[in-house]
This record gives C-alpha cells, structure tokens and sequence, in this order.
C-alpha cells in the first residue's frame, strides 16, 4: 500500500504543499491525502478516505473528463493539467487543474497513484476582475464618445441640411443630365455620412424605452420610408399584421439597420422577406435576405461594438440592435442558410 508516512521529510512536504495531493491504490481510492486538499473540498481527511479520488468530488458533468484524464495517468505512467470542476461537501463548486503520476514498489510494481490538483479559484477571480475593468474602460471611452457625438451631431447635422436642401434646389432649377448625376452621387455621400452619424447616436444615446401598442405594418411601412430600396430587390412583409408592445422608435432602429444591411449586402438585386411568428411568451421577428452567407470568423463577433468587415462601416449598428433587444428584454440572433436575422421581443410586457 502506498504510504508516505515512514518519510518525516516528505511528510512535511506533503502536509506543507499549497496543492493538494492525494495518494490513491491500485484501485483509484484515496488512502492519504493532505489538509490542504481536505480543506479545499470541506472534508475531514478520515472522510476522504476510501472515497474514489477524485472521481467522487468532479462535478457530475465534468467525471468523464476526469475519467479519461487518470485512465491516461495508468497508460502512460504520468498526465499533466487536467482542468474540471470540483464539487465540495457543502454541493458549492470550482475550478481546478490536476496531474497524476504512478508510484512503484521498490521491485517497479504499480503500488498506486500520486494526484495533484491546484484550486483556480483565485486566477478565476483574477480574470472576472479583469473582465470587469475591461468593461468599465469601454464604459468610460463609449461615454466620452456619446458626449463627442452629441456634439458632432449638433455641428455637423445642420449644415448637412443645409447641403440636402441646395442639391435638391439645384436639381429642380437644371435638366443638365450631368449636372443630376452629380446631384445624386452628392446626395449618396451626405446619405452615407448622415448614416454613420445615426450609428453613432442610436448606439451611445439609447434612451430608457416606452412601451406602447404599436402594428408591425406600420413599424415597417414606416422604417422603409428610411431606406433606400433599389427597384430590383424586392421586399416581402409579413401577410398578417401584429400587434406588439414595444418602443416605436427604438424598435425602427433596429428595422432600419437590418434591412439597410441587407440593402448593402444585395447589391442592386436580390430578395427581403420579413417574417412572423410566435410562442406563448414571445414574438419572433426575422429579417432574411438572399445574398451570400456570412463568413463564419465573423459570426461570434457580428454584435461587438466597433467590429465591421465594411470599408466606411461603423461596427455600431448592429450592437444597437441588440442594445435595443437588451433593452426591451428581448434579444436577437442570426445564422446563415438563408441570412437570417431574428429578434425576439417577450409578449408580457405592460404597455
């Protein structure tokens, strides 16, 4: 039988490890660990004893990875870094990592199993600490860009309208063909910069929402009076209409964005159906089009703010969106084959 008790020095050792340790049989069940592993688990060590090691402590969902991880300690004599999570005597849980190795008899005899596990709980704390100053950086730089946006919204907006309105003047006084062409591609660029400038201020700017009853045809009638549609994509509304307890404006935001993406996407022709449907607690609203997938290293980040695979995009319109979702409790999604865009929108909402 394994023991280290005959040895003061690794005696001492053993009991003064930070890790913990435990000593298994040729069967795999503890015979010795020390207190720091008893502690860790919130046994007594005379309870630990007997007790599969440490397949009786891992997380239920977790044993097969510990399985396979000591089935390899027996194979190949030693396994390092096996990460699962552990469940104490109390049912609360964590994060560890363990190696194994094979302890042998003076004669090379298997005599049993060395085990050594190190708590993550504190690199695990570390981490959500980061992640939190992470965020309250991005907290600070999105609020230092809605008061800059507020401001350049203010000053850039005005004479933009200024511009709208003298290319639409100039248009009306000429029937130079030429001078049209101009007039139109001007009026496509202040199109773009006025878009951009919306991304902005929809996504560091959204206000508490007010729910009301509102019809899905006219959110939608009313969102394509936003966008730009080009004579060969055609554009399919539910046949049905709905009603839904949402904030108007935010809600065509997120209408506006969807459809104006997959506006850009199609190019000059191509197919947009809107689609509903629901649950009993929900309504799902999917916006589909029939371009081209979207790549799948853009997928997990389609939602980041500032993420966009667009030459002149913002990569804030679709994290309005879901701000917007957020907001209303809801949420959306997307996946391909055809691009699909839902959103789900909860039916017990008070108006």
């Amino acid at each position: 039988m394994p023991s280290i008790k005959d040895d003061t020095a690794i005696k001492i050792l053993f009991e003064a490890s930070p890790d913990m340790l435990a000593i298994l049989d040729k069967n795999g069940k503890i015979v010795d660990c020390n207190a720091q592993c008893a502690k860790n688990l919130g046994y007594e060590k005379s309870e630990m004893i007997g007790m599969i090691g440490p397949i009786d402590m891992v997380l239920e969902r977790d044993r097969h990875i510990a399985v396979d991880g000591f089935e390899k300690v027996v194979t190949n004599g030693i396994n390092h870094n096996v990460s699962f999570e552990m469940k104490r005597k109390n049912n609360t849980t964590f994060s560890t990592l363990w190696s194994g190795a094979v302890l042998h008899d003076e004669s090379g005899n298997i005599e049993g199993y060395l085990v050594t596990g190190k708590d993550l709980t504190a690199i695990k704390n570390l981490e959500n600490e980061l992640i939190v100053s992470r965020d309250r950086i991005k907290i600070n730089r999105f609020s230092i860009l809605g008061e800059l946006s507020a401001k350049l919204t203010h000053d850039i907006k005005n004479p933009l309208s200024s511009i709208f309105n003298r290319v639409d003047l100039i248009k009306m006084t000429t029937k130079e063909e030429k001078t049209l062409e101009h007039c139109d591609k001007i009026k496509y660029s202040l199109d773009q910069i006025l878009r951009q400038i919306n991304d902005v201020t929809d996504f560091v700017r959204i206000p508490p929402i007010k729910l009301q009853k509102n019809s899905l045809q006219e959110l939608l009638k009313n969102t394509l009076e936003y966008v730009d549609i080009p004579n060969k994509i055609s554009i399919e509304l539910p046949k049905d209409d709905h009603e839904i307890n949402c904030d108007e404006s935010q809600l065509i935001i997120v209408f506006t964005n969807l459809i104006s993406n997959a506006v850009q996407k199609l190019g000059d022709d191509g197919k947009i159906s809107i689609q509903y449907d629901s649950t009993s607690t929900s309504h799902l609203i999917s916006v589909i089009d029939s371009g081209e997938s979207i790549p799948d290293y853009v997928m997990p980040r389609i939602f980041e703010p500032l993420f966009t695979t667009k030459q002149k995009g913002t990569g804030l319109g679709l994290a309005s969106c879901k701000s917007v979702m957020v907001n209303h409790g809801g949420s959306i999604s997307v996946k391909n084959n055809p691009v699909t865009f839902t959103i789900i929108l909860p039916k017990n909402q008070l108006a």
